[in-house]
């Protein structure tokens, strides 16, 4: 049976909980098998090391006591899982050079998944081309897919994005198991004794309100509320070979203090979690689609502070007023300007982005965030999914221009003869000639009542035209 340190009770081990490994093409996934429904992890960075706190919801061990193994492949120099009952700590440590990131973390009812990104893997791809015969080696043709055409989207068809959030005020401390009961004990003294049991250092800080600042709720460091502040604190607590870490926590809790671990140190007091010996990270996010004030109003409301500055400028003119001048005399007035410019912040006191402090720029529409490495990678996180294009609407449209007052007229002309018939059409006019009908000329026609146009006929004989019909003969007439 796995046994702990020299003097520490065995481990239990035969239990449900095992640490496997699955390697992909871009990451690495630590699988832990056994842990039930409902696992929770709190996930925290100590440099560049990677560790996580497991709080499963029943009791167990693990399948094959303490794991530990090295993946120097992929950038990880250890990984161990140990722990037991309800609760298991898993570390990964990098190599040098290879920073870990915070994993995508997955549970499916069973098991729960850690995803780390990992360098890509390397392939070999040989090729044997024909050298006895010239030619260009052939290379594969890829044509792009057709885009489906645009459709509305569906009712209630919405864009979900899921992150697993710790809790800022849990602080991840370690120790033995605590049995005590204390009635209305000054919550110092409870800390401290707590904090001594775990082999750690106290420090408790005092909030305290600067003139200048517009956050409530702190007193005034230079007065006598200080010590009555601290001493008003009281607890009430009663444990019984409880997790170290959970009555810890639980004693901060039952006060309303917030406390976080730094090395071997723990920091406790009303308002510590943007107190920290450890290093603070700057980014400049340039965003596309959101502005700069949108995204920094969104981040305050979660808990970051936003800080801007505004420039006040004011006129004031000096002189006689219209009603007072002189008339004829010149019209004098002095104007003076001043400016003042003042650094606001605002923010809201709850959320997870408490620490945070940030600041926009319009004219490139980006915003600065400084704070604790594992805060940024929050606001981040939901920079991501804010700054995502609106949806478009396709249209499809077609303008015809109609003119109702066309005028436009189609002429036609032609002339055909058959037999001794000819008929000729010039521009929608007709004449013709049938027999010894000959056409008429152009002052021939004439205008009846009610603007219709007649024609005179004329007639062929003997070579001349006459307006009268000549007489009948016998017989057809033969045109010569």
């Amino acid at each position: 049976m796995p046994t702990g340190a020299a003097g520490a009770a065995p481990v239990p081990v035969g239990g449900s909980v095992e640490l496997k490994v699955r390697r992909l093409a871009d990451s690495v996934e630590l699988v832990i098998e056994g842990v039930g429904t409902a696992p929770q992890l709190q996930q925290t960075t100590r440099g560049s090391s990677w560790e996580g706190l497991l709080l499963t919801s029943q009791s167990t061990s693990l399948r094959r006591g303490p794991q530990g193994f090295s993946l120097p492949e992929v950038g990880f120099q250890s990984v161990r899982l140990d722990g037991s009952g309800t609760t298991y700590r898993l570390q990964v440590t990098p190599m040098p050079g290879y920073p870990v990131g915070r994993p995508v973390v997955s549970a499916d009812g069973r098991d729960l998944i850690l995803s780390f990104a990992a360098p890509a893997q390397a392939s070999l791809q040989t090729a044997r081309p024909d050298m006895s015969q010239p030619g260009r080696v052939p290379q594969n043709s890829f044509v792009p897919p057709l885009q489906p055409r645009a459709v509305a989207p569906p009712v209630g068809d919405m864009a979900v994005g899921t992150m697993m959030l710790t809790n800022p005020s849990f602080v991840n401390v370690s120790g033995p198991p605590v049995t005590m009961t204390l009635r209305n004990a000054p919550v110092k003294d409870v800390l401290m004794r707590l904090s001594q049991m775990g082999g750690y250092g106290f420090v408790y800080v005092e909030d305290c309100k600067n003139p200048g600042s517009t956050r409530t709720g702190g007193i005034d460091c230079d007065s006598k509320e200080l010590v009555g502040a601290t001493a008003n604190r009281k607890v009430t607590i009663s444990f019984r070979g409880e997790n170290y870490s959970r009555a810890f926590n639980s004693a901060l809790l039952s006060a309303g203090l917030q406390g976080r671990r730094d090395g071997n140190m723990i920091v406790v007091g009303p308002n510590v979690l943007d107190k920290s010996f450890g290093a603070t990270m700057s980014k400049v996010y340039r965003l596309n689609q959101v502005s700069a004030a949108a995204a920094a109003d969104y981040l305050a409301n979660l808990g970051a502070t936003v800080t801007k500055t505004n420039t006040i400028t004011t006129a004031v003119t000096e002189g006689a007023s219209a009603t007072n001048a002189v008339a004829g005399a010149p019209n004098s007035a002095t104007t003076n300007s001043s400016t003042s410019t003042t650094v606001e912040s605002y923010g809201s006191g709850i959320g997870p982005l408490r620490g945070l402090i940030g600041t926009t720029d319009t004219r490139l529409a980006s915003i600065t965030l400084v704070g604790p490495p594992q805060v940024v990678g929050i606001a981040e996180q939901y920079l991501k999914q804010l700054d995502l294009r609106q949806r478009q609407v396709a249209l499809s449209v077609k303008i015809l221009d109609i003119t109702l007052d066309n005028d436009t007229a189609i002429e036609n002309s032609f002339a055909f003869r058959y037999g001794n018939n000819f008929i000729v059409n010039d521009r929608g006019q007709l004449q013709g000639a049938f027999g010894g009908l000959l056409p008429p000329l152009g002052d021939q026609f004439s205008t009846m009542s009610g603007g219709a146009t007649s024609v005179k006929p004329v007639y062929l004989e003997g070579g001349q035209t006459s307006d009268s019909r000549p007489p009948l003969a016998p017989g057809p007439v033969n045109p010569t």
